[in-house]
């Protein structure tokens, strides 16, 4: 798991076994292990035998490679041998290997002691146990009996491991093992005073000393000699360097290398280049060689064949025709034109080994071979690895399997080993956190370095309470890890934990995702919703402001106050008007929101549009105290903009500059084409609060507002910025906003596009169009049908428009307005959306057009539904105009005014 935890200890694995060159350059299993038993480095044919990444076996790691039926028995021998300093001997099954096959081992191993007794690390070696099926995966037990006798007659003695100082070799430990090899106690030959060359044969200390000296060159020299005991017998040895294990002891002044038995003892009068002995010896490689179990060729400079063991005559001489003297491209034909025949030439030519797979078809076999310099020839030994090539491709399957899935996975896959530290990561790293697994060091505490210092004690304790439940299985965490490039990533880390047979957890399996757009969005959801609670409120307060005046003033109107100059009416009035401004901008802003506004762009004057709206925004600004300033040029500008909108776009940044500057400050607009940019600039320009920096990037978001304490004086919803932004880019411009800081004023810029193409084709804009102007007197009276279910709205409706000398009839509901309407014949009917009953206004409306006798009149909505749908559908029932509440009396009258005169009906005068 991606955990906090630390591990058990630095692995030091030079080359892909352990040890440069040939794994079988150990007889074995090599390792070694710091005085508190912790493994460092592992050597010699660990790789082919256990089928385990060197790299895996620090710490307890190595013991993953034994049989689980072996694996609790001798990692607790291995402990008890530690703690008490005294020789490791067991028996154990390692595997599968890289051949697929289980094989029995017999291991040793002892503490490398100081000239004080004191152990300083230890090295120990296993070989493959005489007289064991390595393919005998069953065994003939679990392992639990403790070493065999085998140990004993097998694994005794069969190696010396010793550190010298890199300059004189002079020995300053070796294993106890010396004792019983040599007859020579530890304290006599530790503490740098003696060498093997002291020891040695005086035949052969020669070549001891040339082997020493072409050490000290970078030559991994070793050497064969007789060393003698203090009985005067001897030993034939073969002493090595080990760099792998020197290399794990850190200490460039030392080497570490073993002295390995490879003949038996003589008298020390017996001459070992006796014709006995070389009989002997003979006769030992024969046997050996017939012993090996694989096929065994030697070939000479001419590629004849010129010795073969039985198991070589088998496979390629069923027939018995016999070997000898026959080339080899004859004995073994699939050589020929195969990549092996190329490495056994160059083998040849080059006097160096190869090594190379072939199929062989006779005996229908996969063999590996591997060719040694002979003489002037080569020796051939081929090994059937038929089995163990269906097991590669076969474990290459489950691989790529595990490939496959984790790459379907989303987000990291990870097994930590929790007493080594180890961790394998799948390369869903990369996605997670910017970084190639190869580059991760492969370890729990490279993870934990990453987790963020504020998550790191919870996490500590959550995981500290799964590691003590011994009944809980799965765990999820959440938290943050930093990512290549700086930042935190939030990670959803789950899976679940392996147990040993007293609870303690031993491994852990897991998957980490990267849920960082998750955080984010449930972010964004509580800013919003947090947002919506403080719209809602400000919404409240904003209707109240202008409710409370108008209440007022009602009240003040109807106990008889005086009201000669009209002051209590205006502010009526006024704020009726600032409600009616609050609720349209709600409107638009759910209209954008729902891609349903209307647009409709038409060639027009950007500076006739500005004069105009400044017209009608003049008395605001100067009821405000505010100086007003415009720099307007003299010829047109010519945009492509929808008029209505645009104005609606400069009239709220107009209301913005008055509503956030003091008194006796000033407004500046201006217009100008800016012929390099191709653009039209509209620019207002306020003196007033300014903006703080903090608050400009969200300046123009819906409900967003640089005064959000509860003493804000300057009201509205935060919705005006917002619309202008909106409504000017469906127009293909945009807005910017400058401002120096707080008490510095405010510029905001509308940018459109410059049309000098349509110069000639701009449509005047009828004063009347976008000013509040008094209305026109109508030119008669009109007979009118009033239908409203609500009396006041009736009754005032229809009280202002008989002050304006019309004859006004009114109907509460849509039945009793079609009564009316078929006796009086109205020449317009003015008529709300919602009526009760069975029929609403859109049914009145099409009434009324279905009969003959109101089918002519002009037919005008009144209501409070505002939407684009509300007024298509309005049209499409029969409607003629559509206004929407508050009424703009003004604009109902100056529409009155253009009616057309009808006939008064039969019997009544016009």
């Amino acid at each position: 798991m991606n955990t906090p935890h630390g591990q058990s200890g630095a692995l030091v694995a030079p080359g892909a076994s352990g040890w440069p060159g040939a794994p079988d350059h150990l007889p074995g299993l090599g390792w070694t292990a710091g005085p508190d038993g912790t493994v460092r480095a592992v050597a010699g044919r660990w790789l082919d035998w256990t089928g385990m990444e060197p790299g895996r076996a620090a710490g307890d790691g190595w013991l993953d490679a034994l049989h689980p039926g072996d694996a609790g028995r001798v990692r607790e021998q291995w402990r008890s041998s530690v703690a008490s300093g005294s020789t490791f001997a067991a028996r154990f099954r390692v595997g599968p290997g890289r051949d697929g096959a289980i094989r029995w081992l017999v291991a040793r191993a002892e503490p490398s002691l100081d000239p004080g007794g004191r152990a300083v690390g230890w090295s120990g070696l296993a070989v493959a146990e005489p007289d064991r099926d390595v393919r005998d995966v069953v065994g003939d037990g679990d392992g639990d009996d403790g070493p065999s006798p085998r140990v004993s007659a097998v694994g005794e003695d069969f190696a010396i491991f010793w550190i010298a100082s890199k300059r004189d070799y002079r020995l300053t430990s070796v294993s106890p093992s010396c004792e019983r090899l040599l007859g020579r106690p530890v304290a006599e030959l530790a503490g740098g005073s003696r060498s093997w060359a002291d020891l040695a044969h005086p035949d052969d200390r020669p070549r001891v000393l040339d082997a020493y000296a072409r050490r000290e060159s970078g030559e991994e020299a070793a050497v064969e000699f007789r060393l003698m005991r203090p009985d005067g017998s001897e030993a034939r040895v073969r002493d090595r360097v080990l760099p792998g294990m020197t290399g794990s002891m850190g200490d460039p002044a030392r080497v570490f290398g073993v002295l390995e038995d490879v003949g038996g003892t003589e008298a020390a009068d017996a001459s070992p280049a006796g014709a006995g002995a070389e009989g002997g010896a003979e006769a030992r490689l024969a046997e050996l060689v017939e012993g090996l179990g694989d096929l065994f060729l030697v070939v000479d400079g001419a590629w004849r064949c010129t010795a073969a063991n039985a198991q070589a005559l088998g496979m390629c001489d069923p027939g018995g025709v016999g070997v000898i003297g026959r080339p080899l491209w004859e004995v073994v034909p699939e050589l020929v034109g195969s990549e092996g025949q190329e490495r056994l030439r160059s083998a040849l030519a080059g006097h160096r080994a190869v090594e190379f797979e072939q199929f062989l078809g006779r005996p229908g076999l996969w063999f590996e071979f591997r060719g040694y310099p002979v003489a002037d020839g080569l020796a051939l030994i081929g090994r059937d690895v038929t089995e163990a090539k269906a097991n590669r491709l076969a474990l290459l399957e489950v691989e790529e399997r595990y490939r496959l899935a984790a790459e379907a996975v989303v987000g990291l896959i990870y097994d930590w080993r929790v007493d080594s530290g180890l961790v394998h990561r799948s390369p869903g790293l990369l996605a997670i956190l910017g970084i190639p697994v190869e580059e991760a060091e492969p370890t729990n505490t490279w993870w934990r370095d990453r987790i963020h210092p504020d998550d790191l004690p919870r996490l500590d304790e959550e995981l500290a309470r799964m590691m003590a439940d011994p009944l809980r299985a799965h765990y999820s965490f959440e938290y943050r890890v930093r990512h290549r490039d700086g930042r935190y990533v939030d990670v959803w880390d789950k899976g679940f934990c392996l147990r040993d047979g007293r609870g303690k957890v031993v491994r852990v399996v897991g998957n980490s995702i990267d849920i960082s757009e998750r955080r984010h969005a449930e972010e964004a959801l509580r800013e919003a919703d947090r947002m919506k609670d403080e719209f809602l409120g400000m919404l409240a307060h904003e209707l109240r402001n202008p409710l409370s005046p108008i209440l007022s003033a009602a009240q003040a109107l109807r106990a008889g106050a005086d009201d000669p100059g009209g002051e209590l009416r205006a502010i009526i009035e006024r704020q009726a008007r600032h409600m009616a401004r609050l609720v349209d901008d709600l409107l638009d802003v759910s209209r954008i929101s729902h891609g349903k506004i209307l647009v409709e762009p038409v060639p027009l004057d950007a500076v006739e549009l500005v004069r105009q709206t400044l017209g009608n925004f003049g008395d605001l600004l100067r009821d405000s105290g505010l100086n007003l300033r415009a720099e307007l040029p003299e010829g047109p500008v010519a945009v492509l903009a929808d008029p209505t909108r645009l104005a609606q776009c400069v009239g709220n940044l107009l209301h913005n500059a008055a509503k956030f500057t003091e008194p006796g400050g000033t407004v500046s607009v201006s217009v100008s084409p800016g012929a390099e940019e191709r653009e039209a600039r509209i620019t207002v320009r306020d003196t007033g609060i300014g903006i703080a920096p903090e608050v400009l990037p969200t300046l123009f978001r819906a409900y967003s507002q640089a005064d959000r304490s509860h003493s804000r004086n300057r009201g509205g919803l935060g919705l005006g910025l917002a619309l202008v932004k909106n409504l000017v880019e469906m127009q293909g411009g945009r807005v910017e906003v400058l401002s120096e800081g707080e008490g510095r004023g405010s510029t905001f810029t509308l940018r459109l596009p410059l049309r000098v193409d349509l110069a000639g084709r701009l449509d005047s804009l009828a004063s009347g169009e976008h000013a509040i102007l008094d209305h026109a007197p109508a030119s008669r009276a009109l007979r009118l049908l009033v239908v409203d279910d609500r009396p006041d709205m009736a009754h005032i409706l229809s009280r202002m428009l008989r002050s304006e000398g019309h004859q006004v009839a009114v109907a509460g509901d849509a039945e009793e307005a079609l009564e009316q309407a078929r006796r009086l014949r109205p020449e317009v009917v003015i008529s709300d959306i919602g009526l009760p009953g069975a029929v609403d206004g859109y049914g009145l409306a099409e009434a009324l057009r279905a009969d003959p006798e109101t089918a002519s009149a002009l037919l005008i909505a009144v209501t409070g539904y505002a939407r684009a749908d509300d007024r298509a559908k309005a049209f499409r029932c029969g409607y003629d105009e559509h206004l929407t509440k508050p009424l703009d009396f003004a604009a109902l009258c100056d529409r009155l005014a253009q009616v057309s005169p009808r006939p008064s009906p039969p019997g009544r005068r016009g």
